[in-house]
């Protein structure tokens, strides 16, 4: 396969895309999806697809399969993000549209997003800003047909074959770690189709802090690692987005740890207010904290439950400005949760809830795993 160098600015037209009015980020924007912040903002994000937030459809300009290039961020900036769906521009960013490609797929479009960002991320950073007057002047190299133009269907083909690559990995790695088990017993049913009654508590009334920290001799600075190894084995939480808010890692010792507890992200502009359950021995290097149900004992998927329901009622709520601290703020806030018939907290129909949902999942992805397959077999080249 024959490559050639392309301008960027060649292949590419930037959209001056806007908002439609005056945009106040405590009003005008959400960190969560929902049917009236419905549309995917982009801005200098690292990860989940360059989305920060979510904007109402009517308040910004938008536009469907294009590339986001983020110009702007102390990690983020050069990133670049397939964006097949309807998306908007919050800051920071900006979406590029081929400009004469009338068959571009969602294949293609990943294609090139590779291609893109390993020739600009290593090239601009925080101090130099992807800004598209540079970027539009870069190159790439891009396979092409006979007569020197971007081949689009080999890019198509070749996207589809690694999908159908990873698809297989997908299915082997079911299989060995015991994931192939997703058809529902007579008891998931009774549990999926159950109308639990819920009522309403105190979180104090059920949780407790727990006490974390450094606890190694020395310094704290120095004392964790961003990047697991045989010595730095302990997680440490910290004001993280992702990763199950997991940052640093730490050496045994060194930190308080606890198994199976939920974590709370106490700081951070896009984290505060995130609750992660932590189902190894896990420790806090900072911004954040444990919490535990008081004199109950319940199984991971439980926790799980109780994390998620915790995460819709303080993740919307909190923020950097208003940051959830434990004592008189979060520890009064109240939780919904399903009830036995004498009222008390349904652990027990939490554990089974998720482990039904769990299935589902595992379902839905065998199934995703079959549809691409048929739809790709014919046009895959090995």
């Amino acid at each position: 396969m024959d490559h050639k160098a392309f301008r960027i600015g060649d292949l590419f037209e930037k959209l001056e895309l806007k908002a439609k009015k005056s945009i106040n980020k405590r009003t005008d924007v959400s960190k969560v999806s929902s049917r009236e912040f419905s549309l995917p903002l982009v801005n200098a994000k690292d990860g989940d697809n360059g989305i920060m937030f979510w904007g109402r459809p009517k308040d910004f300009d938008s536009a469907e399969m294009t590339i986001c290039i983020v110009s702007n961020g102390a990690i983020a900036t050069g990133n670049v993000y397939a964006q097949p769906q309807r998306t908007g521009v919050l800051w920071d960013a900006y979406l590029i549209k081929l400009c004469s490609c009338t068959c571009v797929t969602y294949q293609s479009l990943l294609f090139l997003t590779t291609i893109l960002k390993r020739a600009i991320k290593q090239k601009y950073s925080y101090d130099n800003k992807a800004v598209w007057s540079k970027v539009k002047d870069d190159e790439i190299f891009l396979p092409v047909t006979d007569d020197g133009t971007p081949d689009w269907e080999y890019m198509q083909e070749r996207i589809s074959e690694l999908e159908r690559e990873r698809i297989s990995e997908l299915e082997r790695y079911l299989l060995a770690a015991g994931l192939n088990d997703y058809k529902l017993t007579t008891e998931d049913q009774e549990t999926l189709n159950k109308k639990a009654t819920f009522n309403s508590f105190r979180i104090g009334d059920l949780f407790v802090p727990l006490k974390g920290g450094y606890i190694g001799t020395g310094k704290k600075i120095g004392s964790a690692m961003k990047a697991r190894s045989e010595e730095y084995c302990i997680p440490l939480t910290c004001a993280k987005l992702g990763d199950n808010g997991i940052m640093y890692w730490g050496k045994k010792g060194d930190f308080r740890t606890y198994t199976n507890v939920i974590s709370i992200i106490a700081d951070g502009a896009v984290s505060a207010g995130l609750v992660y359950a932590q189902p190894e021995e896990t420790g806090v290097y900072s911004h954040s904290y444990f919490i535990r149900l008081e004199n109950v004992e319940v199984p991971y998927r439980t926790n799980l439950y109780l994390a998620s329901v915790l995460n819709k009622v303080l993740y919307p709520k909190y923020s950097r400005e208003r940051p959830p601290r434990w004592e008189n703020k979060v520890e009064n806030d109240s939780i919904l949760l399903p009830v036995t018939a004498e009222g008390r907290p349904d652990y027990t129909y939490m554990d089974q809830y998720i482990r039904v949902q769990e299935k589902l999942a595992i379902r839905d992805a065998v199934q995703i795993k079959e549809r691409i397959i048929e739809e790709t077999k014919n046009i895959v080249k090995i």
